[in-house]
């Protein structure tokens, strides 16, 4: 039997496993190759990503593009890059995704820092992609530019899709070790505690690395470098970054507060969660917000290098097409920056994770609620003075809950309007899934109240929990009880 090779570079015009046909090389690595490709059977452009690391020597790396491709398969979020397929032909493992038309973050920031309104979108869209995945027991651990992707929706602003999943850690996840010292991440981005290779690291590392995002996106510059990688760790680990007000001054004051919680050395001093820092952000609640319970303690580990620092895969040597289209998960294509470290005996293991990292999105709690007591819909209601109907379940043909205008007049363009109208109409038709596009819609147009509401309720009526979750922290405080009522009504207590 003649041996088939692992991989070779495909060629335009080759088909992969009868439904494939290459249409170009996007992206090369160390790990594998990127294709645009036609999907024959139902004539489409995707995103093929093949692993080119040999089964028999890739240790890990196999399990986990399996695992990148389950997890992404199962998350299933407008701001996470869609996975529609995964198989191996002729001993090559490849993935099959999205094809995405735009340009990843880090290339984005090559021309300059943004203004905090300009970013302030793009960074509730990160935050709604990082908020699904962790109500599904998801730490992505790899956040950072290149990883986060600028993709052209037609709007006036692109629309964000977080990629690679590689390297992510999953409460549900028992087939890869954990035990060995391996830092995972790439290093200006991780958290104090994933530098030090923490066992135990939660959903605050994907905190830690949003605040590192949004300050290089405000300043320009890099919250943690150096010259090597060990500097960089050390930095992370044991130095603040320069305050963020002197490199960029025009930045609101709770911003500044809110991105240096975000990067707090010890994971406690953090956000509860990145619902809680985006409401920060927004300034609909103070930075130095409590918690409403108690946060475990990572026990402090000192830092304490081997004779060097091995770096086990570096970034990938990413080829861009002039034409813009160009799958983010390119870079990923390889791109685990990844280093080993030793560390002092350790004492007592860590403390268990907090409810940020959830294994069943059953049981994981929502953002947390405004200050004030809890809202009415959350009280039972008063007996209605009119007979009570019984027997009738939550999925009568009763109008569904309607959007109420919002009590502070909120200026809607004509576009947007008609927009939120027809997603209206929508849902009270039944149509949930054309309501969250059309709602969506207007949202690449303008930032509104009644957007946010429209796509909340609309996840209500589909029954997806995470999306409910992802998008509640950006339904405005006061219209919250009406999406917690609409949800209860489909037996869904968030």
């Amino acid at each position: 039997m003649t041996e088939v090779l692992f991989h070779k570079e495909l060629e335009r015009g080759d088909i992969l496993d009868g439904a494939y046909r290459i249409v170009r090389l996007i992206a090369q690595g160390g790990m594998g190759y990127v294709y645009e490709a036609d999907q024959l059977r139902l004539d489409r452009k995707v995103a093929l990503k093949i692993l080119s690391v040999d089964p028999k020597k890739s240790g890990e790396f196999l399990p986990r593009f399996r695992r990148e491709a389950e997890i992404c398969a199962k998350l299933s979020h407008p701001n996470i890059i869609a996975v529609l397929d995964w198989n191996v032909t002729h001993g090559m493992p490849y993935m099959v995704m999205e094809l995405l038309e735009g340009e990843d973050l880090g290339f984005r920031l090559q021309q300059g820092p943004m203004s905090f309104a300009d970013a302030l979108p793009l960074i509730g869209d990160i935050a709604a992609g990082l908020t699904a995945a962790h109500a599904h027991g998801v730490v992505h651990r790899d956040l950072k530019p290149s990883n986060i992707y600028l993709c052209n929706v037609g709007g006036p602003r692109p629309h964000v899709k977080l990629l690679d999943f590689g390297v992510s850690k999953v409460t549900w996840e028992t087939t890869l070790s954990t035990t060995a010292p391996k830092v995972l991440g790439s290093p200006r981005y991780m958290a104090p505690e994933q530098a030090r290779g923490d066992a135990n690291i939660d959903a605050r590392v994907d905190q830690f690395a949003l605040g590192a995002v949004i300050y290089e996106i405000l300043s320009g510059r890099f919250a943690f470098d150096g010259e090597s990688l060990t500097t960089v760790l050390y930095r992370v680990v044991h130095e603040q970054p320069k305050p963020l007000n002197q490199l960029a001054p025009n930045v609101p004051a709770h911003v500044v507060a809110t991105v240096e919680r975000a990067m707090a050395k010890d994971p406690a001093a953090r956000f509860q969660d990145v619902a809680q820092m985006m409401q920060a952000l927004r300034g609909e609640v103070p930075a130095d917000v409590p918690h409403p319970r108690a946060l475990p303690t990572a026990q402090a580990q000192a830092l304490k290098p081997d004779a060097g620092v091995t770096l086990l895969v570096d970034l990938a040597k990413v080829k861009k097409g002039r034409s813009g289209l160009y799958i983010g998960a390119a870079v990923a294509t390889v791109a685990l920056a990844a280093a080993v470290w030793r560390f002092q005996p350790r004492g007592d293991a860590p403390a268990p994770l907090p409810a940020t990292a959830i294994a069943d999105a059953t049981t994981a709690d929502p953002p947390p609620p405004p200050p004030p007591p809890p809202p009415p819909a959350e009280v039972e209601p008063a007996p209605d003075p009119t007979p009570p109907t019984t027997n009738t379940p939550p999925t009568t043909t009763a109008r569904p809950e309607t959007v109420t205008k919002p009590k502070v007049p909120v200026k809607e363009s004509a576009a947007v309007k008609s927009l939120l109208d027809e997603a209206q109409d929508l849902y009270d038709t039944g149509k949930y899934d054309l309501a969250v596009e059309r709602a969506r819609q207007a949202l690449n147009r303008e930032d509104t109240p009644r957007a946010h509401l429209l796509v909340a309720l609309a996840y209500c009526q589909l029954s997806s929990l995470g999306d409910v979750r992802a998008e509640l922290y950006s339904v405005r405080p006061a219209d919250r009880p009406q999406v917690v009522k609409a949800c209860k009504g489909r037996g869904i207590d968030l």
